[in-house]
């Protein structure tokens, strides 16, 4: 009885190469997804603070470098000016343009009782006295980078802007896409090693029927049972 062996199909055992390309997507969407999530983390620092009264401000300008930066956000909590001292730096009103907010640090207090204030990175004092009803709170938490986009649109670099939106949508993509590592075994690795199933593997063994050398045709079971019971009774 002839056995045949089902030979392995080429796609059950994937390629070194393809299983290269299955590691490289999951590692790509593990930093994808590992960047959205410092990405959310961050902007929580400068939201959550929100909801028990503080307040936050991009920083739009270098006056305060090289400890914070255009594009910083800064939560700030509510401070009055009458306990401010030198040294300090507050979030206030900006007297030279009404509506805007300015982040300087206190140098000093004149006669009248209003503040003298600095920008760290420049050389003189401001030239307008900061009144103590315009300080509206101290900078207490500094989240870098994530006024980023938001100071590149009040600046009209709109192709910023493009290349950010453009690059968070793509690591959504690619973070959202589901991914399954191919397991490869010892025996995948090398299939010419792997066993290999026959279908007569189970089947009982065929009986081989030959004849006697003096030429009788050889008996069968029955005859055979039947002879040697004979035999053992007759004795």
């Amino acid at each position: 009885m002839t056995s045949e062996a089902a030979a392995p199909a080429d796609d059950e055992y994937p390629s070194r190469g393809a299983r290269i390309r299955s590691w490289v997507r999951f590692a790509l969407i593990s930093l994808a997804r590992g960047v959205l999530a410092t990405v959310a983390v961050t902007v929580l620092w400068t939201v959550l603070p929100l909801v028990i009264g503080w307040s936050s401000a991009v920083v739009t300008s270098g006056s305060m470098l090289p400890r914070i930066r255009p594009g910083d956000v800064v939560v700030a909590q509510p401070f009055s000016g009458g306990t401010v001292e030198p040294g300090q730096p507050i979030l206030a009103e900006n007297p030279d343009k009404p509506g805007h907010l300015i982040m300087h640090r206190v140098v000093g207090r004149n006669p009248d009782g209003t503040l003298v204030t600095k920008g760290d990175a420049n050389e003189q004092e401001d030239s307008t006295p900061m009144p103590l009803a315009s300080v509206k709170a101290r900078p207490r938490i500094l989240v870098r980078y994530v006024g980023l986009p938001a100071l590149w649109f009040q600046q009209g670099r709109y192709r910023e802007v493009s290349i950010f939106v453009a690059g968070a949508g793509l690591l959504g993509i690619v973070a959202t896409r589901r991914h399954e590592v191919d397991h490869v075994t010892s025996e995948d690795e090398n299939p010419a090693e792997a066993p290999i199933p026959t279908e007569a593997a189970d089947a009982p063994e065929p009986q081989d029927h030959t004849e006697p050398s003096d030429g009788r045709p050889a008996p069968d079971d029955g005859d055979a049972a039947a002879s040697s019971g004979g035999a053992s009774t007759g004795g």
